[in-house]
């Protein structure tokens, strides 16, 4: 019984072994993720065509939004250049900051900094969210967002659509908070220490679980060797632009 436990164990860790090496020789997934060359010619060649043919531009850029938030979208890929680092697109201001990168996000497309996180591990220099305005308003009428085909552009005319400050700042502060247990987590993840068995357990879980951590650790070992993670970004510079509600009059709202 226990020995056709073990064999099982093998024979199945075996089997996902050799599948996901598999698959990681083709396409890279595994190791690159969301970075990988396959998953950027995926979003860029049928992803995207498909958006634009089938929905109108700022239901478009909403449902590129969402895909932001869920994790969706493709990670930051370098491109033969830099990978080669006869390129470096990394600047520092005379006030001290460092941009990882000298292409940035303007305001507008992120206007209630829902995907802050995600939009940073595109590649992008800074961030800037927004427009934000003190008091939640819907802006313009629909539609109010068109495609320029031929110029390869749109024309935005949203008129400060925000969700409001309250609402923004609570985003904020949950971004923040996020990036806080990430960075506790590359620090250095807690070490869980395992727990004696009971010595009136049952022998073949108790094996069997012992077996796992076993073939499980050895796994992670070997991935980790042949395929190392890769580096993380430096991070990416966060704004904020603030706007009036078009029904204020003082100059000093902001």
């Amino acid at each position: 019984m226990l020995r056709q436990i073990r064999n099982t164990s093998l024979k199945t860790i075996s089997t996902g072994i050799v599948v996901i090496t598999s698959v990681e020789l083709t396409t890279k997934l595994p190791s690159e993720g969301r970075s990988s060359q396959l998953y950027h010619n995926f979003t860029d060649q049928v992803v995207t065509p498909l958006m634009r043919r089938v929905l109108n531009p700022e239901d478009a850029h909403n449902t590129a939004l969402y895909f932001l938030q869920k994790g969706l979208a493709p990670t930051f890929r370098q491109n033969s250049l830099e990978a080669s680092s006869k390129v470096d697109l990394s600047i520092q201001t005379k006030d001290g900051l460092t941009f990882p990168s000298c292409i940035g996000l303007a305001a507008g497309f992120d206007k209630d900094g829902v995907a802050i996180q995600n939009l940073m591990d595109l590649g992008f220099g800074f961030v800037e969210i927004g427009s934000v305005t003190p008091r939640p308003q819907p802006g313009n009428p629909k539609p109010r967002m068109f495609r320029l085909l031929e110029d390869g552009g749109i024309i935005n005319r949203f008129g400060f659509n925000s969700v409001g400050a309250d609402a923004v700042e609570d985003n904020l502060k949950a971004f923040r908070e996020k990036e806080k247990e990430e960075l506790k987590d590359n620090r250095g993840k807690r070490k869980t220490e395992g727990k004696g068995d009971d010595a009136d357990g049952d022998n073949a879980a108790t094996l069997l679980n012992s077996s796992s951590k076993i073939l499980v650790s050895v796994f992670k070992s070997t991935w980790s060797f042949f395929f190392p993670p890769i580096s993380p970004q430096p991070r990416s510079l966060l704004g904020v632009n603030l706007g009036k509600n078009k029904t204020s009059t003082k100059e000093t709202e902001v």
